[in-house]
């Protein structure tokens, strides 16, 4: 042990040179010159305040100091000293630095422990010249931390850790560099890798391998391959987050655990990057030709059970050369280009020839199990008398990490010793797994199994049965699925207790929980092996169905009591959807056919129309009775979904087969609604009066049934109509009428505050722009939940108000945000005007060939949709687009604008944006 290291509270200083590989090529041999004078300046400054320097490696420096303000002096030293030297050739060394106070693990030659590990994140994070504080050294410096010195608080920030937002401050030094570029965090990269409990322990030499395979052009598809539990997916998130400079357009987490059909691959990557298909394209080109430009890492996680879907990811790999995929699977995925990574093991100590207690700390397994032991047992620490048992527990569990911290969260009732002689015994039970099953995967299912017999019998039960999510499950879920006798709370609590299910974190009204997929397969096998594995599956079904009922019940308007926000619950619930609508078309068709037309909202909302006609058309061709009320429904929603596609012939064929339908079995409301799908595809496509007689029918059938709610919905619908007729006044008549049947009705603000764009829009085409800028602001400030097209809206009609009130900044910078917001749902009836909206901008700055080319875009979007410009557009085209396009010749007028419409969705928007 080095007597020389302070113990206790300490505070970590990590250094690190910005830019040396820069710097080595155009010094040369004069750059070990430089990292010498680098090296005596900071153990210079380490020295003077009585720092001790526990480690260097290359030109990073690891120090500790027993006083954060110490540690405070020495970096504030170390940069001016850097700054102050004569560095060769105007290159100077630029150092990195980040302080973080904790209380560490102590080893023979160092620390360990998640503090040493947030110490080097917040230097990770920094820039050359900048020095970064986490809040617990803040803390202990408070407001004045030296002459000459300042705090800047940096806000929240999530470190390439994972972890959760972390408050970070710059050391302001006087006569120094101040102002940085962002840090380099999460935040400030495009990504969606999920926060993570705590810091990834070990793998540091797994993660330096991974990465340079990635890093090499040759290397497209890297496979992170090792049986269950081996920590793949945890590793793989950590490489992406340390990889995300490397990819600037983002590191994508992809899981595919809830999926079983390989034909879903695509769509689901699709779904989590927001593509949509395209008319007239599969989801496959779209989504190939949405990544054609970008250079991106995608995730790829838990393969195994899809590999018949890998060869559509080589195709995409083929058709976008600057994306390259990091896949985590239990065997690899045995395609061209793959480049296979085993995971193996965290490091083990040797059980014959164990070293001694700081040495022994040193081992990855044996860190992690007492970093998880401690994260149950505040005050758990590892001693020369239990040392032996920890090092064979972990030993025993072949130091997988899920076994690992399975054992270790039993450590609150049982110490090391009484945990190694229960373990013992369950593993001596079940030496004797599958032959062609991998050891250390027998071993882990001896792990669980172990765990698993721990439990009581409730818990057992529950376990299995709450494998019927795919995801995720909220308190009244896990009650749907269970025996209806068990007190699912207090058994859940238990399950949650033993690590076998975990809890999220939730914006909704209480808790989210979900499973390890490697658990939930287990768990699984058990409900698999269950006499009465049926009547959960079919419990699990009906809670499904329960929730589309409630949402549609909002949706449509027959109870609004209900609480929460029915959108965001139903996509959430998507794969539970999934699987309920598979388990039932083997069972009950009928019921598989209520369900899909009940619980089409969430691929509606998600944007997976294609998908979503598939199930529907499945439903109703293997129901008994295809031509039921529920047909007629699943008819209207498959015309719907052609209809959001822009495959408008399809969505007439399908609305007009449900209208018959409707007719025959009298359901007026069934049929009002296919008549607004023919009255939407009718003006989309231009035919004005078409769509006109089909709304005014479908209010006829509303003022029979008496359903205010809907005659409110049609009323705003004839609007929308109106407005396209360039009848505004009355449109804006009937639009007033239906917000009054709203307020009258009492319908809640939440669910028909979108009304106040088509206020606005009708606003703007009257050129009353105060009223149109007054309810788009409003709707912009509304405290409901908006999702992004709504947004979109609003900020594309903001922008069409300031172009026709001549403010070109405003126009510009709310036109951008349009796009912004409508890029990911891909809504192109949103995308094209702004795309106009810019060219007018353009046209405004004297940018001719830009504004002509912009237009270009947006009228071959239009065209592409089969839908007309029209109202403002036109205006804003003849004012603005056409006056500016006469400064060219006719050749390049047209050669521009074929330039314009020849482009992607993604190269428009990217040319709007001015993006690389």
């Amino acid at each position: 042990m080095r007597r020389d290291l302070p113990s206790g509270t300490v505070t970590f200083l990590f250094t690190d040179i910005e830019g040396s590989t820069r710097l080595l090529d155009v010094l040369g041999e004069r750059y070990g010159e430089a990292l010498e004078v680098h090296r005596a300046l900071l153990r210079q400054a380490f020295a003077d305040h009585g720092g001790v320097e526990v480690d260097t490696q290359g030109d990073a420096f690891f120090a500790v100091f027993q006083a954060a303000e110490d540690g405070i002096q020495a970096a504030a030293q170390a940069q001016r000293s850097l700054a102050g030297h004569d560095w060769p050739e105007a290159f100077p060394v630029r150092v990195r630095i980040g302080l973080h106070t904790g209380e560490p693990g102590r080893i023979s030659e160092g620390y360990f422990g998640v503090d040493v590990h947030r110490g080097a994140r917040i230097c990770a994070a920094a820039h050359g010249g900048q020095v970064l504080l986490s809040q617990s050294t803040r803390d202990l410096v408070g407001d004045a931390p030296g002459d000459g010195l300042a705090l800047q608080d940096l806000g929240e920030h999530r470190l390439k850790d994972l972890t959760l937002a972390q408050s970070l401050y710059q050391l302001v030094v006087n006569g120094l560099e101040s102002r940085f570029p962002a840090i380099r965090t999460l935040e400030n990269r495009p990504t969606n890798l999920p926060t993570q409990p705590t810091p990834l322990i070990g793998r540091q030499a797994e993660l330096e391998q991974a990465a340079e395979l990635l890093r090499r052009d040759d290397v497209r598809l890297l496979t992170l391959t090792g049986p269950g539990g081996t920590g793949k997916t945890r590793l793989a998130l950590q490489l992406a987050a340390d990889l995300l400079d490397d990819f600037p357009h983002g590191a994508f987490f992809i899981t595919l655990a809830p999926i079983s059909d390989p034909n879903l691959v695509t769509t689901t990557i699709a779904q989590t990057l927001a593509v949509r298909e395209r008319p007239g394209e599969t989801l496959d080109e779209t989504l190939a030709d949405y990544l054609r430009e970008r250079r991106l890492l995608l995730l790829l996680d838990n393969f195994e059970q899809l590999v018949a879907g890998a060869p559509a990811v080589s195709a995409l790999l083929a058709a976008a050369p600057d994306v390259k995929v990091l896949a985590t699977s239990r065997a690899p995925l045995r395609v061209a280009g793959e480049h296979e990574f085993a995971v193996p093991p965290l490091r083990l100590p040797d059980l014959l020839e164990l070293p001694e207690l700081e040495t022994l700390s040193q081992y990855d397994a044996v860190e992690l199990f007492v970093e998880r032991a401690r994260a149950v047992k505040a005050d758990f620490t590892m001693t020369n008398e239990n040392a032996p048992a920890v090092a064979e527990i972990c030993v025993r569990l072949d130091g997988l990490p899920l076994a690992i911290e399975l054992a270790a969260a039993r450590v609150r009732a049982l110490p090391p010793a009484a945990l190694l002689d229960r373990l013992g015994e369950r593993l001596g039970l079940l030496t004797h797994g599958p032959r062609d099953a991998p050891a250390r995967q027998q071993t882990l299912r001896a792990a669980i199994d172990w765990s698993y017999a721990l439990l009581g019998e409730p818990e057992q039960r529950l376990l299995g049965q709450l494998s019927v999510f795919l995801r995720s499950w909220d308190l009244e879920g896990a009650e749907a699925v269970a025996d209806p006798d068990v007190s699912v709370l207090d058994v859940l609590e238990s399950l949650v207790e033993n690590n076998l299910v975990r809890q999220a974190e939730a914006a909704g009204d209480g808790p989210r929980y979900f499973m390890l997929e490697t658990i939930r397969e287990y768990a699984g096998e058990l409900l698999a092996a269950s006499p009465d594995e049926d009547a959960p599956r079919r419990r699990h079904a009906e809670y499904v169905l329960l929730l589309a009922e409630r949402a549609k019940a909002v949706m449509t308007g027959s109870d609004f009591s209900l609480p929460g926000v029915p959108e965001a619950r139903l996509v959430e619930e998507l794969p539970n959807a999934r699987a309920a609508l598979e388990w039932a078309l083997g069972r009950n068709e009928e019921f598989a056919l209520h369900l899909a037309v009940t619980a089409i909202w969430a691929w509606a909302l998600s944007g997976l129309s294609a998908e979503g006609r598939v199930w529907l058309s499945q439903a109703r061709e293997t129901a008994g009775r295809p031509e039921s009320v529920d047909g007629a429904r699943a008819l209207s929603w498959i015309g719907a979904l052609a209809a959001a596609e822009g495959d408008y012939r399809a969505a007439v064929q399908f609305a007009e087969q449900a209208l018959a339908l409707f007719e025959r079995h009298g359901d007026e409301r069934g049929a009002a609604m296919a008549l607004v799908i023919l009255a939407e595809t009718a003006y989309s496509t231009g035919d004005v009066e078409q769509a006109r007689r089909c709304v005014h029918e479908a209010r006829d059938r509303a003022d029979r049934l008496g359903d205010g709610f809907l005659l409110a919905e049609l009323l705003a619908t004839e609007s929308q109509v109106d407005t396209c007729a360039g009848e505004y006044d009355r449109a804006q008549a009937t639009l007033d009428e239906a917000l009054a049947f709203f307020r009258r009705l009492g319908v809640p603000r939440r669910r028909w505050a979108y009304q106040l764009i088509n206020v606005g829009w009708i606003a703007l085409h009257r050129h009353d722009f105060g009223r149109a800028r007054e309810a788009l602001e409003e709707y912009l400030a509304e405290e409901s939940l908006k999702n992004p097209v709504g947004i979109a809206n609003a900020e594309v009609n903001l922008a069409a108000v300031a172009i026709c009130e001549g403010n070109r900044d405003e126009a510009d910078r709310r036109s951008r945000q349009a796009l912004v917001h409508a890029r990911e749902p891909r809504a192109r009836h949103t995308i094209a005007p702004a795309l106009l909206n810019l060219a007018a901008v353009a046209a405004l700055a004297g940018d001719v060939e830009r504004a002509v080319q912009l237009y270009g875009a947006a009228e071959g979007l239009m065209k592409a949709m089969e839908a007309p410009f029209w109202g403002v557009d036109v205006l804003i085209v003849e004012r603005y687009v056409t006056p500016a396009g006469e400064a060219l010749t006719e050749d390049v007028r047209r050669r521009v604008i074929e330039e314009g419409a020849a482009m992607s969705l993604d190269e428009a928007i990217a040319y709007a944006l001015e993006e690389q």
